[in-house]
């Protein structure tokens, strides 16, 4: 940490197991309790831990998109010691601790210039704690989960990063990975949570409107950041 020199990740911990987009009037958060597709799954897999991250994206016409991943944890508990340390303090943490250490690395590839530069500028390429005065987020731990839930909708940078890049999905390469921001020694080196890579997907041809039956969670996210009160409304960079 003192010299700060980047090494290589290991193997995930996670691998992703579904992305579904589904397009509503508001943002879903606290989906494993409330999204009944998602909440079956879980309750018939009680041994194994999920990783579930959310992101509300405007999509155009006051809608929005959750962009849903889910991810199986297959890195065996005792394998990495420090990441199992980590891992369990933002599981027990506060929502401070965890906003400050929920990491987001973008990447961009296969997509027109002009777009490749105005996602640069905005700082759209650059990791990013996401829950760091940026972005509202919610977060969620069930029996055989963990769950985030970000609001893009709550900053104008983000809004303007999403709408560029959901305009765009058909003829990009987005490569994604989440990461628990290392603060102590102790915690590196850091260990991807997951990652993907979404190659060339029309998401208005891939989200499915929401079925208002299946849904019982809150309507929007709510808590500090973005551009509202406490938020500072730019991406703050990780070290």
């Amino acid at each position: 940490m003192k010299d700060r020199k980047k090494v290589p990740s290991a193997e995930c911990a996670f691998e992703v197991v579904s992305v579904t987009p589904v397009d509503a009037d508001y943002a879903m958060t606290d989906l494993g309790a409330t999204f009944a597709p998602l909440k079956s799954f879980l309750a018939a897999h009680p041994a194994e831990e999920f990783l579930v991250t959310n992101r509300a994206c405007p999509c155009g016409g006051g809608r929005v998109r959750n962009i849903i991943h889910v991810a199986r944890r297959t890195l065996a508990k005792g394998a990495d010691p420090s990441f199992d340390a980590a891992w369990d303090r933002y599981k027990t943490g506060d929502d401070e601790y965890r906003n400050l250490h929920m990491k987001y690395l973008p990447a961009l590839d296969k997509a027109p210039w002009l777009l490749l530069s105005a996602v640069n500028v905005l700082g759209g390429s650059r990791p990013v704690i996401m829950g760091k005065g940026y972005l509202r987020q919610a977060h969620k731990v069930g029996s055989n989960y963990v769950e985030v839930s970000v609001d893009i909708s709550s900053s104008a940078v983000a809004r303007r990063i999403a709408g560029m890049i959901l305009g765009y999905t058909s003829s990009l390469n987005v490569d994604e990975a989440f990461v628990l921001e290392a603060k102590e020694e102790a915690d590196l080196p850091e260990r991807v949570l997951y990652q993907l890579r979404l190659s060339q997907v029309d998401t208005n041809i891939a989200a499915a409107d929401l079925d208002e039956a299946f849904y019982t969670g809150p309507k929007g996210i709510d808590g500090p950041g973005g551009d509202g009160p406490g938020g500072e409304g730019a991406p703050v960079a990780a070290d």
